[in-house]
């Protein structure tokens, strides 16, 4: 007689856990079975989250959040006075990286990692600001207005660019070429790889611009993994933030970095301010969309594209060498 076997959930974590710990004990520990371990243990963490939570209730919550957020901000600064750093020509709000040391890459003992992560090094980098979120619609066709910029795509191809309700989403469909050039237009660069990766890590190798947290079971972390099943406007995500206060690093789009793309780079990565290979085939992108795995969140995590090329989930934001002129102090009205 033949018996099914009816495999639950529970079961299903049960016996990965099992085959874990077998493998660890003979030494034999093949990286296809990890990854897959890793990646059944998040779905059935992401499943078991979701269950109670639309994306039109999660959107909800993330702009409550911001909104008291914003609130508890005013009643904290110092005599109603709130100061930002911010670039005159675009209005974005800059983040200060200071100058120091940063671990780079990740180690081989990194769960989820890829080969081109390695090794984790120590790198050194002068001070820089960058933008606290992605370049918006809004931003992007500023450019466009001076006439300093052109849109990659067609608005037949993507409404969404002059489309106001999008005004504050990530600009997409942007080709490396073209999002170097906004940089410039607003007074900066690109960032470089290892900018943006202490940007969004800090000095201590977070594994997540956040810290450690594992974001499969905390949906306001980051727009990934296809949660909301689009892009969000920019900054909503602030329990997400890094550990400089620079937000959307870990979700909504992937961004555009100075950098050709070398897999071995980092085996002789210069220890003070790399530019990355002098030439390459493809330009480094950073950070995760909203329809990426969770392990892209990671903030050592690298992808590649040709840089001629745009996409539905590609976007950007720059990084100035001296913001320290461009200062706006705002005050709120006791009664606000």
């Amino acid at each position: 007689m033949i018996h099914a076997i009816i495999v639950t959930r529970k079961n299903l974590l049960f016996i990965l856990i099992a085959f874990s710990i077998i493998g660890f004990v003979f030494s034999d520990y093949p990286a296809i079975f990890t990854r897959l371990f890793n990646k059944t243990v998040s779905r059935i963490a992401y499943i078991r989250s979701t269950n109670n939570l639309s994306p039109a209730k999660i959107l909800r919550n993330l702009e409550a959040a911001a909104v008291a957020n914003e609130k508890q901000e005013r009643e904290h600064a110092s005599d109603s006075v709130i100061s930002s750093v911010y670039n005159p020509i675009d209005q974005m709000t800059l983040v200060y990286i200071p100058a120091g040391e940063f671990l780079m890459g990740s180690s081989q003992y990194d769960g989820n990692h890829y080969e081109d992560e390695e090794p984790q090094h120590v790198v050194f980098l002068n001070t820089f600001w960058i933008d606290k979120t992605e370049i918006t619609n809004e931003k992007f066709a500023l450019c466009v207005e001076a006439g300093a910029c052109a849109y990659s795509v067609s608005l037949q191809r993507n409404p969404r660019f002059l489309d106001a309700a999008y005004a504050q989403h990530p600009v997409v469909y942007i080709s490396w070429y073209m999002a170097q050039t906004y940089c410039r237009w607003s007074g900066g660069r690109l960032p470089t790889e290892a900018e943006w990766q202490k940007a969004a890590r800090g000095p201590y190798a977070a594994k997540y611009p956040w810290g450690f947290d594992e974001p499969i079971v905390n949906l306001y972390l980051a727009n990934i993994n296809n949660i909301i099943g689009d892009t969000t406007p920019v900054g909503l995500f602030i329990s997400g933030a890094s550990y400089y206060g620079v937000l959307d690093m870990g979700g909504n789009v992937r961004e555009w970095v100075s950098d050709w793309y070398d897999d071995t780079y980092y085996r002789n990565s210069p220890y003070s301010n790399p530019q990355g290979p002098e030439n390459g085939e493809k330009k480094v992108l950073m950070g995760a969309s909203y329809q990426d795995p969770v392990d892209y969140a990671r903030a050592a995590n690298r992808l590649a594209h040709e840089p001629q090329s745009p996409g539905a989930v590609r976007g950007f934001r720059c990084v100035y060498s001296n913001a320290s002129t461009h200062r706006t102090t705002l005050k709120y009205d006791e009664g606000d």
